[in-house]
């Protein structure tokens, strides 16, 4: 479906990786950034985002550590981001948590999450969300009240997507059961925004 072009890891372990890919899969081909994750057991990338019973997390620490390396690598490059031809050319639009009253607030955060199978992400966590031009996807940076613990998912409003997962609370968004990839440019803004949420706000 894709083909690698680089991909980083954290010193002396490539249990969590995030490359730089490009989608060679449509037309015309377009670069994504893409994490993965290795089972502990077999060695194996993790094949959903939702496995046994528990989402994929990570902790901050080692999320912005391959985010600032890739930067510095020169992965998140303007010359990567996705024109989303396939959507007009259009841009993403963001959401971020801070900037919503406490009514949106609430609202969005049921839409990106699922029903009693969370970890405790504690009170008011902070989310960045990059909306695709489409309009029918949501790549979400999701991040603990502690700063310790973070994941990144996609959500989608598309039925035809095949690899989902109900979130349980008869919603129109529901789960990309897929590990997440997304535009270099809205991998930019969640590295710009959890730069700035390691400040505790």
């Amino acid at each position: 479906m894709s083909a690698k072009y680089k991909t980083i890891s954290p010193v002396g372990s490539n249990k969590i990786t995030l490359s730089l890919k490009q989608r060679v899969d449509v037309t015309p081909p377009f670069y994504c950034m893409s994490w993965r994750a290795q089972r502990p057991k077999d060695k194996k990338n993790r094949r959903f985002y939702f496995e046994k019973g528990a989402i994929w997390s990570l902790d901050v620490e080692t999320a912005l550590f391959l985010m600032e390396k890739a930067d510095k690598q020169g992965l998140l490059d303007t010359k990567y981001d996705d024109p989303f031809v396939r959507f007009k050319n259009g841009k993403p639009n963001f959401i971020v948590s801070q900037t919503l009253n406490s009514i949106n607030y609430t609202r969005v955060f049921e839409e990106i999450t699922l029903s009693n199978r969370e970890p405790d992400w504690g009170n008011n966590p902070f989310f960045v969300i990059g909306l695709e031009p489409s309009g029918q996807w949501r790549k979400v940076m999701l991040v603990n009240t502690k700063r310790n613990l973070i994941t990144f998912r996609s959500c989608t409003i598309d039925p035809t997507h095949a690899i989902k997962k109900d979130m349980g609370k008869g919603l129109d968004w529901i789960l990309d059961n897929s590990m997440m990839d997304c535009s270099t440019q809205i991998m930019r803004e969640f590295l710009r925004h959890l730069k700035a949420a390691q400040v505790p706000v």
